[in-house]
């Protein structure tokens, strides 16, 4: 459970799918409870699936933190 969620369990689905030589992943997250802090599980499965990318898409080893995914987004 993330602490976002106020104590409510959600489902994260992932499925895979071959498009050639390439592999299309998709996530859905749902069960989230509807107010701002759920909705920015978005910004972090955004954050967190560019890190899966640059790891195993392209090779990368680049160092990512935990922290980089939640600082707080100026306005």
């Amino acid at each position: 459970m993330s602490p976002n969620t106020s104590g409510l369990e959600s489902t994260v689905a992932v499925t895979f799918k071959q498009q050639g030589e390439n592999t299309l992943m998709a996530l859905v997250h749902f069960g989230l409870p509807d107010h701002e802090q759920a909705r920015g599980h978005a910004k972090g499965w955004t954050y967190f699936l560019d890190i899966l990318r640059d790891q195993f898409g392209n090779g990368s080893r680049k160092q990512y933190r935990w922290d980089d995914a939640h600082r707080s987004v100026e306005k």
